[in-house]
């Protein structure tokens, strides 16, 4: 299910989209793609992933909670977490710090 701006029945501007498994994503689109700034959440209604998309992969930067606690904030490329970033844990203590290049 999808709702928000469409231009030419595809989503671009704000809107919602939300999957078969229950999460969605609310944020920007571009000629029907996530991109642009956004948050992702757990069917629960909690936060994912909140930060900058291009077509549909974290890209830039973000913060990606876990679903115990734990939560990275940093940078990330092709969905994935790369380059400068630290994880914490759940009480907000430092886990470790990358610096990939």
């Amino acid at each position: 299910m999808c709702e928000g701006d469409f231009i030419n029945g595809k989503l671009d501007g704000n809107g919602k989209l939300v999957y078969k498994n229950g999460e969605y994503y609310i944020g920007q689109f571009k000629n029907g793609e996530i991109n642009g700034k956004g948050i992702n959440y757990y069917k629960d209604g909690n936060i994912m992933y909140e930060g900058e998309f291009i077509n549909g992969k974290y890209e830039g930067n973000g913060k990606y909670i876990y679903k115990n606690g734990e939560y990275y904030i940093g940078q990330f490329k092709n969905g994935k977490r790369n380059g400068k970033g630290i994880k914490y844990y759940k009480n907000g203590n430092i886990k470790y710090t990358t610096n990939i290049e």
